[in-house]
């Protein structure tokens, strides 16, 4: 059993077929107002930046004015035959010149849960819709981009075998639609048999078996997966640890490999130190579940690590190294973030699009009083192919801004940035300097 925790809501989400399915916490943008058990966000947001090179070219210098607002709007309810936890964000970008199409993007995740709390049966429907780049080691704008939505319906019936002892049968159908690449639709259908002990107050035990029947458009393929699962939740340190096996087969041709998911996390105050080490197959249709997104969303930070893949439809092996440092009060006035990470990808058919990207996230912000920060971030990432030194590309972007909080409701971000991208080849990239102003307000 994959076990996602949301941080700012300390709240276990499990991924059931490796997708989000939302239990009793929400998310809430800025404020929220409760009634009945209702629980409601909405922000609105706008951002105004000038650009140097609109068109991302080697030699460009082309001057534009890029617009993008929006809203989020997040809402929440338990009730006694059901509950929900929506949050979703929608956002539209016009250019001024007419350097690109205007675009608009919604994306965001629900869920709801259709029974009682203590009844054996249950009826999960999970939504997730999140933007994906059409191709890797090309550059990260929304030209090259798509979305993906995916929509889980998951009847289950929970079975209590004693004072410790919890069996979960599931079956359910999920589908993947994109918005631009349809050749990446599939529709997926399956069980899960899940097993949990609880061996503590602060420990547990699980097995979980799976089966999916996987239709992509060009091609179909079995999937099966069996863990073991092992989590503690003690006073300063959490790690949940989770190991097992892989099996895909398509034509009688079998794509097999060890799957695993190591997270740990030591919190001491206001410090919180991560790592992460996962590994499990997948195909280009189901990518990570949009499960990056989700968790950029729940931690409101941007790695600009959008899953990609250039392939209709393959099955891949992904591997994740990941380690997190974070103090949201170092020396009572800083603000530090960090991240680091390699991912891996090796395919079954397409051995060309096997890749190593290595990518991290720096930030430091300094709150000169309640009202006013200042700070730095720089995210890098770069991708190298195993085809040849002639694929892949280097991302660096920088970023400074001045934050001002006029109000509980109100706070607007002065900032300057500098993005540089460059292919492997050396023949292809771009340089682009802005800066812009960002308000955002709470409405409800």
């Amino acid at each position: 059993m994959n076990v996602f925790k949301i941080k700012r809501l300390n709240v276990s989400v499990s991924f059931k077929k490796r997708l989000p399915v939302l239990g009793a916490g929400l998310v809430v943008f800025g404020c929220s107002t409760t009634v009945m058990g209702l629980e409601l966000g909405v922000e609105a947001f706008g951002d105004l930046r000038s650009t140097d090179n609109a068109e991302q070219a080697l030699d460009g210098s082309f001057d534009e004015i890029i617009s993008e607002y929006g809203l989020k709007v997040s809402t929440a309810n338990i009730a006694e035959n059901y509950s929900y936890d929506l949050a979703y964000d929608y956002s539209k970008t016009t250019y001024d010149e007419n350097s690109q199409d205007d675009v608009d993007i919604t994306t965001g995740y629900g869920g709801m849960h259709f029974g009682k709390k203590e009844a054996p049966l249950g009826l999960d429907i999970v939504h997730s819709r999140e933007r994906t780049l059409i191709g890797s080691g090309v550059s990260d704008n929304l030209e090259n981009s798509d979305v993906r939505s995916i929509t889980d319906i998951d009847p289950n019936l929970k079975l209590k075998l004693g004072a410790v002892d919890f069996l979960i049968i599931s079956a359910g159908v999920t589908e993947i639609r994109y918005q631009e690449q349809e050749l990446k639709d599939s529709t997926r259908y399956g069980g899960e048999l899940q097993w949990a002990h609880r061996v503590s107050r602060t420990t547990s035990f699980g097995l979980m078996f799976e089966h999916s029947e996987v239709e992509l458009e060009l091609y179909d393929y079995k999937y099966d997966k069996a863990i073991v699962n092992y989590q503690a939740e003690l006073r300063n340190i959490a790690y949940d640890l989770s190991a097992g096996y892989n099996r895909t087969v398509s034509d009688e041709i079998e794509f097999n490999a060890p799957s695993y998911d190591v997270n740990i996390r030591y919190i001491d105050d206001t410090r919180t130190l991560g790592m992460r080490i996962s590994s499990d197959i997948t195909d280009t249709s189901l990518g990570d579940s949009n499960r990056s997104g989700i968790q950029q969303a729940e931690d409101n930070i941007e790695l600009g690590q959008a899953d990609a893949t250039a392939v209709a439809a393959d099955r891949f092996r992904s591997t994740t190294y990941e380690i997190s440092l974070s103090d949201t009060n170092f020396q009572d006035h800083w603000n530090i973030d960090f991240v680091l990470g390699r991912e891996r990808e090796v395919y079954k058919e397409f051995s060309d699009e096997d890749s190593t990207n290595i990518y991290g996230r720096m930030s430091v912000k300094y709150a000169f009083n309640r009202r006013t920060d200042f700070g730095y971030e720089r995210r890098q990432s770069k991708i190298k192919f195993d085809s040849g030194e002639l694929r892949g590309a280097e991302d660096v972007s920088d970023r400074l801004a001045m934050e001002l909080k006029f109000s509980e409701m109100l706070e607007a971000t002065f900032y300057v940035g500098r993005n540089e991208w460059l292919a492997a080849s050396g023949t292809v990239g771009y340089t682009e300097n802005l800066f812009g102003l960002r308000a955002n307000y709470i409405v409800y």
